[in-house]
């Protein structure tokens, strides 16, 4: 089976031939071929023929219109038309697919889909570094294959959704809502156990399917070798309830308890840094901070006096500095972050610094939103920033 790669006039011819060298990398039934230049020029001519469409439709709308802070966008059906215009130039056969490479976004801001009624694909090849600091040919490559592989599969974009994973598991067939599904996606690069069983039954050939995982290990193992793929961090979000959520990665919760949290709260509201041995001056903030996670039924006054005294001693150890209870915190808060995350992503939520200087929360405050009362609204976001929607088939 022939994969031809083409590419929007307005791709990079060089960032192009670096995305088919991936491809022609993996041997296997699929076989990923250049564009040809009569093909492209027609490609192309159709193109400008849309942006000279679209820019006067722009000047109806608007005679002031800035273009230079919009970009063009097109609808699937006429990404699509360009590569069946493509198909016709090069008298290719049905059962052949094109895969077009190219920044013009489309209506509907996903990363890629494909045709119902050929074997046609388009693929966004602009923004990868919103989500991925890595080489953008690594995920366009990957894309190309899985959406090859499942345009074989599911036939039609309606029968890969309902089909999809819609809780990411790693698998291509995750249906990525948000950019956290696609970075755990590329991270993990696979195929899962049902999903291959389903391929199979469906008369998918293994070698396909053993040429697609191929290439998903290699630009994988690419990917974290080079160091070129590291994990964003996420937005955290606080709640009313003080539960620590970040909303990137699936909205996971950080399991705190309360004299932890009492520590990562009070580092948090200090972003310029706090210094463990003057910590004694922040001792009625942790014991407030301590009071407002502590959760108990009110009881006779034994009861509360022994509260009062418990949470009186438990600020005085985490702020006395001959004590070793807030080093033991801080500790313990990095070791949760980084089984968590893993070590790199950790660092921006963990408290860092060196011995005698200044202790720190490395985390932009931009990126925290809060509900609890904890926080004065002055610090942070009184309510949890939109989730950003990035869709996708793949």
């Amino acid at each position: 089976m022939k994969v031809h790669v083409i590419r929007s006039f307005d791709y990079s011819k060089v960032e192009y031939e670096k995305v088919v060298k991936l491809l022609q990398g993996q041997a296997g039934p699929l076989q990923f071929v250049k564009g040809t230049a009569a093909g492209h020029a027609q490609v192309w001519s159709q193109e400008k023929k849309l942006f000279d469409r679209y820019v006067a439709a722009a000047f109806r709308y608007k005679k002031d219109f800035d273009f230079a802070n919009h970009t063009m966008s097109l609808g699937w059906n006429e990404f699509f038309d360009l590569a069946d215009m493509y198909r016709e130039t090069n008298r290719l056969l049905a059962d052949d697919f094109i895969v077009l490479l190219t920044p013009v976004s489309n209506s509907n801001n996903w990363f890629t889909s494909f045709s119902k009624e050929s074997n046609t694909i388009f693929i966004h090849t602009e923004d990868w570094g919103r989500y991925l600091p890595c080489d953008p040919a690594y995920p366009i490559a990957y894309l190309a294959m899985s959406q090859v592989v499942e345009k074989i599969y599911y036939k039609d974009i309606q029968e890969k959704v309902h089909h999809a994973h819609p809780t990411p598991v790693g698998c291509m067939s995750d249906f990525c809502q948000k950019k956290s599904d696609i970075i755990f996606k590329l991270r993990t690069a696979d195929i899962c156990p049902d999903c291959i069983d389903d391929m199979v039954g469906a008369g998918v050939r293994g070698d396909v399917i053993n040429q697609a995982i191929m290439l998903f290990e290699k630009t994988r193992n690419e990917m974290l070798f080079r160091q070129r793929f590291k994990q964003l961090p996420s937005r955290l979000h606080i709640s009313r309830g003080n539960v620590i959520q970040l909303l990137d990665y699936q909205g996971k919760v950080i399991d705190l308890a309360p004299l932890e949290k009492t520590v990562f709260f009070l580092f948090l509201k200090h972003p310029e840094g706090i210094l463990l041995k003057n910590r004694a001056q922040y001792r009625q903030e942790v014991e407030a901070i301590y009071r407002k996670l502590t959760i108990y039924t009110p009881g006779d006054e034994v009861q509360q006096a022994e509260l009062e005294k418990e949470l009186s001693e438990s600020a005085r150890a985490l702020t006395d500095p001959l004590d070793n209870s807030m080093s033991e915190k801080i500790t313990r808060i990095k070791s949760k972050f980084t089984k968590e995350l893993g070590a790199e992503t950790a660092k921006y939520y963990s408290i860092q610094g060196e011995r005698g200087q200044l202790r720190k929360i490395l985390l932009n405050r931009t990126m925290v939103s809060c509900e609890s009362s904890i926080f004065t609204e002055d610090i942070f976001p009184s309510v949890p920033l939109e989730d950003a929607v990035f869709q996708e088939v793949q």
